[in-house]
């Protein structure tokens, strides 16, 4: 089997298919890299289409690719894609390993970049990441930072607006009167 010049495949058997036969599409989605000063080497760009294997297993992916910055190259084109719904992800992959480590915890072990300002959760699911490209756009990739959950619940101030407690010593100056304590309690 060869390829003409005209883009279709020649079978032995004297059958031609053309790209348009497979329904490949014409959109073109471009990913940039937003880090200007990235000095932590090559980054692994990966484009998900499901969930199977997202985000831990790279070689699950719809089609990685590599952006090495060091060489010069700000950005990846991933071409012939069609309408539907899309994840990118990428970690710096300095080694060139092609695979996303983990802590102890179940953090990247290596920078981790996500498009736009989403944040990396621990537990994250393609569904909450994945976004509906019907033509071709650039996204563009920022170091992620990782938003630490505890069950919805702050660990900080234990007296704030956000966990609807009443706040404990709200008047440390004395001010407002309060009832006497009950006889049995002086």
């Amino acid at each position: 089997m060869h390829t003409p010049s005209g883009g279709s495949i020649l079978f032995a058997g004297g059958h031609s298919l053309s790209p348009e036969v497979f329904g490949c599409g014409d959109i073109r989605l471009l990913v940039r890299n937003g880090e200007r000063g990235w000095q932590g080497g090559s980054i692994a760009v990966c484009l998900w289409e499901g969930t199977d294997g997202f985000p831990w297993q790279p070689r699950l992916a719809r089609r990685t690719a590599m952006i090495d910055p060091v060489s010069g190259q700000k950005s990846v084109v991933f071409m012939g894609l069609r309408p539907g719904r899309y994840a990118v992800t990428a970690f710096a992959d300095s080694h060139r390993k092609g695979r996303l480590g983990r802590t102890l915890f179940g953090w990247p072990s290596v920078p981790v970049f996500l498009s736009g300002s989403m944040l990396w959760q621990r537990n994250m699911r393609f569904d909450d990441y994945a976004q509906r490209i019907t033509q071709s756009i650039i996204l563009e990739l920022r170091l992620a930072h990782a938003e630490l959950s505890f069950g919805r619940t702050s660990n900080g101030d234990k007296n704030n607006d956000r966990n609807n407690r009443p706040r404990q010593n709200a008047d440390p100056t004395g001010t407002v009167r309060r009832p006497a304590a009950p006889a049995h309690r002086r």
